[in-house]
């Protein structure tokens, strides 16, 4: 890779780093981190969730099971201060690096598509 993107993009690493959101972010995954159970629920649910949002997207009806056990992991994020603080913050996080995304990438033209042409 080109040295000095390399060093841009190292440089955007320590300015993201830098940023309120991120100092919060990394606050709150320490605590965590630290509980092993909370830890283990959180990327248990984070799991579950993804695979019940792919089956949606290809069209498929979510069991029983699958809806009571996303309902009740829910639950418990919802009266978990930690984990609420921390998906909220990944989320912030997550928005911040989605911007960062559309600035840096908005105006390259990669694809087959003509400049000005919609997806």
């Amino acid at each position: 890779m080109d040295e000095e993107l390399t060093g841009l993009a190292e440089k955007l690493n320590r300015a993201i780093r830098s940023t309120e959101e991120y100092q919060e972010y990394s606050e709150i995954r320490e605590k965590i981190i630290d509980d092993e159970k909370t830890r283990k629920m959180l990327k248990d649910y984070k799991e579950k969730l993804m695979k019940a949002r792919s089956k949606q997207m290809q069209g498929e009806e979510l069991d029983e099971e699958t809806r009571q056990e996303l309902q009740e992991i829910q639950n418990y994020v919802d009266l978990n201060k930690n984990v609420r603080d921390y998906m909220e913050a990944e989320h912030e996080i997550n928005l911040l690096i989605q911007e960062l995304y559309q600035a840096i990438f908005s105006d390259l033209e990669i694809g087959l598509k003509k400049a000005g042409e919609g997806e």
